[in-house]
């Protein structure tokens, strides 16, 4: 199949103390160019409108903050370009996918097993993909923004196509055609999943709950593309409790 018509789905990841989260945008490959064609006009509009440089690149948590470039515009301003760039995403992506982890009990059950909670949101996401793939007759190219673990994902994913992933429900992630880590700031496509992984952090989080005007802004920009999510999960593992030393009469002298 022409590569233009596989699929490709671009991640990111967002964290907060108590979760970890991986978001997913699945969409055609033909759509990938139009969707940065589409952002670099968003930001062409905010440079004209509210002064920002258009090449400024579109990250969740700088919009969010007021941080760097965004630093100049008001907070209704930076609410206004969000908006914008989730209507364009939403225009272009075909779904969306989550995966949390719920960190201390990973911690707790995995951490000495030397698992990390990365790579094992990354996994079930890409098992997310694997699913929907097959059952389009479809195949992806991955594409995440870098970090510390690429090196052991890409060899993780030669394994998993090979032998499967662990876990009881093995899956061979053969309609993953290959994952490649890139530089967020030079590609728009991640900074689409970005904006749209770090909205549903900050919302689940709720953080911004004691403040009603700004809870709202959130929940109304999440309006935008809270109809193409077709996985939203959060894990959290069992922990067993601690075992208990048996209680053993001791024995008694006769």
């Amino acid at each position: 199949m022409n590569a233009e018509k596989r699929w490709i789905a671009l991640i990111d990841e967002s964290a907060d103390r108590d979760v970890y989260r991986i978001g997913a945008m699945v969409m055609p490959a033909a759509q990938r160019r139009l969707l940065a064609a589409d952002l670099d006009a968003v930001m062409a509009r905010a440079e004209r409108e509210f002064g920002v440089p258009a090449e400024t690149e579109l990250h969740g948590v700088n919009m969010f903050q007021g941080k760097e470039e965004w630093r100049a515009l008001a907070p209704r301003q930076r609410i206004a370009v969000y908006g914008w760039a989730l209507d364009a995403i939403a225009f272009r992506a075909s779904m969306f996918i989550f995966e949390g982890i719920e960190r201390r009990s990973f911690e707790a059950a995995y951490k000495s097993r030397g698992y990390n909670e990365h790579e094992a949101a990354l996994m079930y996401t890409l098992e997310r993909i694997q699913e929907r793939a097959k059952v389009a007759n479809q195949a992806a190219y991955v594409f995440a923004d870098d970090c510390r673990f690429a090196a052991s994902v890409v060899r993780s994913l030669q394994q998993f196509k090979r032998t499967g992933t662990w876990g009881y429900r093995s899956t061979n992630l053969d309609r993953i055609l290959k994952i490649e880590f890139v530089d967020s700031e030079k590609y728009r496509q991640i900074q689409a999943i970005d904006l749209v992984t770090y909205l549903k952090q900050r919302i689940a989080s709720e953080r911004d709950a004691h403040r009603p005007k700004v809870h709202r802004a959130n929940l109304e920009l999440w309006e935008r593309v809270s109809s193409l999510v077709v996985r939203d999960r959060l894990w959290a593992p069992y922990v067993p409790p601690p075992l208990k030393p048996l209680d053993v009469p001791r024995p008694t002298r006769g």
